[in-house]
């Protein structure tokens, strides 16, 4: 099947891609230019196929076959493409500056040995609907099925419906509709099984929805059904105990004694994971049912629930039994480490819309395991509590792409310890250290409404489904964007082509509706940005580092931030009042301090010597360990004097190295500062702001349950807030002078307090001159370059340095007059 640009879904296996001097095609570029179009639809293909790339006139073809988008680098199309193992073929047409968007289509190569049975697994369909436009996309779901083959079993293993309140399991009646229409309009036999999920309504309410061979329980949700000599035995994982568990038990023993069974697959499929098995365990439950299932090695056991992508091979996992998971057909996710890119900003949300599910056929001697995707809507998105809705144009983005290599599962070996051994995909076997290894440099684009992080796919022996990415502020190491502790920026893999450039914005949504606040990086400010792809065991490559400055300048309301004074305030701070959770407070009159809805005040320590503890009046001996806290913590000050404050904000972390973000906002919503960033305050941090109405401070969690405050201090608004030192000189400074004239010339600094400036390496000064009070001074006696250092520090971090050089050149040389005669003063 023929699919467009962006098709979800990558293939596991990366291998290099070439980086040569032409560039990378940007989305920037696609004009009108047509795709290629190919001469062989994808699916599932008996020994190698040709296919043949056709573009429009006077383009070429560059594509590639590992699941990449295609580079101005890539293979050049020259003729016909044998393709002889599974693969994504991605082409794009180029001609002059146009290029084409990305055609993609992939391709499974199988032997001419017909498997023994064939059989499609769906998982959490989750639908509310079987409207015509639903009805589409489903056909073009079995589109899909049948360019692989007509399966004997179509499986759908729980979650049919979206039901949380036990009061839409009418709903089932809109997948036997959407499931018979695919079967009858596509002229397949299949027959369709069903298991019975969390979001189903009760087991009762479904089992009336489904005809008897499609669900044959006889009233507790789980049974045995054979499909060509094979068992899939259902399980309800939503009761799984007792007389079910009795039930498995009494089934795998009695299959087993069966001829052949212990070298004979057989099919447990249940909604929910159990745990130790894929994934690392994510989202798995009933941990009796592994330890049922660890004496009988042939048993595959197939799982839904946790909606976690395929592309990963940890969706594979064998130790006493292989465990699969099957995807989701209504939405995938991605590993909660990862935030996701969603137009211009990135958003720490895991669910993608992407639809995916199993492709297994089983032979004499193995079992083989694809996965499908069904199609990948990279813009549709979760949000105000609502999806939206599906994209019309079909067939949809991604279907029939391959989310990664073919599993292969074998059961070789006589007894159950020998079968075991053999297994391919246990964590021993596959767990893998080697690092990624990061492409060509990173580079940034900036302009004056957006910062992109540009970053070349690294490579792996495996896959890499993120880069680590730091932005600190050049002069104070301050975290530029509030990225949670340990996250990565996903990396696309789940697309085919997956980019071969990633895109990330430098720029954080807070929450998942549209109108929620952001953190950008500051205008006018010095950033270095650090860069480490990690592969999906963990493993992380060589960083790779880049400085640069944002456009624009640096505005006004940014607080001043004091790391060093910690709990410690007492005739630093609040000189005029303060407010401390969980102690008492004295405020300046006319000012309120009130905790808003949502808000709770918690004495972490009663009694402190924790270095985030505020000290408390009078003697400021004991400290009081106390914060608001809330999601977000939001406490109101109230001014009602008319007069203009200095607002000191205490914000602590006691219980981890938290991430937040602090801002302030009028009374009626609208953002009074920018968004700050504060990390890894675990030892406390001032944030000072000049006030002169009621504000709101709300302070938002990024990693960790809550956002903190710790104390809000006052103090009169002419009191001059620290301020790291700043040369008035922009930049490094040129003098120049002439040896024996003399030479002044005075640096001016600002901050407060008043900064010392110093010269780092006296040594260096011109011969003759000195450095005293911010003046250099004095006659220079020798020609030369002199380069040296000077420093400002006022104990505001960070410290400044400017360079300075002079130019000392020789003094001119003056010739004495010229001697000899003058004449006669007489004539003749």
């Amino acid at each position: 099947m023929s699919i467009t640009q962006m098709a979800a879904v990558v293939m596991a296996a990366s291998s290099a891609i070439a980086w040569g001097a032409s560039p990378v095609l940007q989305s920037s570029e696609i004009g009108e230019l047509a795709a290629p179009s190919f001469s062989q639809d994808g699916g599932r293909y008996v020994g190698p196929t040709t296919v043949t790339l056709s573009a429009a006139a006077g383009a070429e073809i560059r594509y590639t076959l590992d699941g990449s988008a295609p580079t101005a680098s890539s293979a050049r199309y020259t003729g016909p493409i044998t393709i002889d193992e599974s693969s994504n073929l991605a082409a794009v047409s180029i001609r002059g500056d146009e290029v084409s968007p990305t055609e993609v289509a992939g391709y499974l190569i199988k032997t001419n040995e017909k498997p023994l049975l064939s059989f499609v697994v769906m998982s959490d369909i989750e639908t509310t609907t079987s409207d015509d436009a639903t009805k589409a996309r489903w056909s073009s779901y079995f589109d899909t099925i049948t360019s692989l083959q007509s399966p004997d079993l179509i499986i759908s293993n729980g979650d049919q419906i979206s039901d949380n309140n036990f009061d839409t399991g009418h709903d089932h009646e809109d997948v036997v509709n959407l499931l018979n229409h695919g079967l009858q309009t596509h002229d397949l036999d299949s027959q369709v099984m069903m298991t019975f999920g969390n979001h189903d309504d009760r087991l009762n309410v479904m089992t009336q929805y489904y005809p008897t061979e499609w669900f044959p329980h006889t009233g507790g949700g789980y049974f045995d059904k054979v499909v060509n000599g094979y068992h899939f035995l259902g399980l309800n994982t939503e009761a799984y105990s007792g007389a079910q568990r009795t039930w498995l038990q009494e089934r795998l023993a009695a299959i087993t004694a069966e001829p052949g069974g212990l070298n004979k697959p057989v099919f447990v499929v249940a909604h929910r994971p159990v745990p130790g098995t894929v994934n690392n365990g994510a989202q798995a439950s009933n941990p009796t049912l592994s330890q049922d299932l660890a004496a009988y090695p042939q048993a595959v056991y197939i799982s839904g629930h946790s909606h976690l992508n395929l592309n990963s091979e940890k969706s594979i996992h064998q130790k006493d039994f292989t465990a699969l998971n099957d995807g989701s057909m209504s939405y995938a996710q991605i590993p909660r480490d990862s935030y996701q890119i969603y137009g211009d900003k990135l958003l720490d949300t895991f669910p993608l819309a992407t639809q995916q599910g199993l492709f297994v056929e089983v032979y004499a001697d193995r079992t083989e395991v694809d996965r499908i995707a069904y199609n990948g809507q990279a813009k549709r998105l979760y949000r105000n509590g609502e999806w939206e809705p599906f994209s019309d144009t079909l067939p949809a983005d991604g279907a029939g792409t391959l989310a990664g290599p073919t599993w292969n599962i074998r059961l070789d070996g006589s007894t159950a310890e020998e079968i075991k051994a053999n297994f391919a995909y246990t964590d021993a076997a596959r767990t893998d250290s080697t690092p990624p290894v990061m492409g060509a440099d990173p580079t940034i684009e900036a302009t004056e409404s957006e910062t992109v992080l540009r970053v070349p796919a690294a490579t792996s022996d495996d896959m890499v489904y993120g880069y680590d990415v730091k932005v600190l502020e050049a002069d104070t190491g301050l975290p530029g964007l509030p990225l949670r502790a340990g996250t990565v920026s996903s990396s696309d893999f789940f697309f085919s082509p997956r980019p071969s450039v990633l895109e990330i914005p430098l720029s954080v949504r807070l929450g998942i509706p549209l109108d929620s606040a952001t953190a950008e990086l500051t205008p006018g400010t010095d950033y270095v940005a650090t860069v480490t792809a990690v592969d999906v065991w963990g493993a992380r490559s060589e960083p790779k580092q880049l400085e640069f400055t944002t456009p624009g300048t640096r505005p006004t309301g940014l607080p001043v931030i004091d790391t060093t004074t910690q709990g410690n305030w007492i005739g630093t701070y609040g000189a005029l009042g303060y407010a401390i959770p969980s102690d008492a407070s004295s405020l300046p009159e006319g000012v309120t301090v009130t905790p808003a809805s949502g808000t709770a005040a918690y004495a972490w320590e009663p009694t402190s010597t924790h270095a985030a503890a505020l000290q408390v009046p009078p003697a400021g001996t004991s400290r009081r360990a106390s914060t608001w806290f809330g999601t977000p913590a939001q406490v109101d000050v109230a001014i009602g004097d008319g007069d203009a404050y200095t607002l000191r904000v205490y914000v602590n972390s006691y219980d981890t190295a938290r991430q937040q973000t602090v801002a302030l906002y009028s009374t009626d919503g609208a953002a009074l500062t920018p968004v700050q960033a504060v990390a890894d305050n675990k030892h406390g941090m001032w944030l000072s702001y000049q006030i002169d109405q009621s504000v709101q401070i709300r302070a938002s969690a990024t990693s960790g349950p809550n956002g903190v405050l710790g104390g809000i201090f006052f103090d009169a608004a002419e009191v001059d807030v620290p301020s790291a030192p700043m040369f008035t000189d922009a930049g490094p400074v040129t003098l120049d002078a002439v040896a024996g004239t003399a030479l002044t010339r005075e640096f001016t600094v600002t901050g407060n307090p008043t900064p010392v400036v110093s010269v780092v390496d006296p040594a260096k000064l011109p011969t003759g001159m000195t450095f005293t009070d911010g003046v250099l001074s004095g006659t220079p006696t020798v020609a030369g370059t002199y380069t040296f250092t000077l420093k400002a520090a006022n104990g505001v971090n960070p410290d400044l340095t400017l360079t300075a050089t002079v130019n000392v050149t020789a003094a001119p040389v003056v010739d004495p007059p010229a001697t000899g005669s003058l004449g006669s003063v007489s004539g003749s």
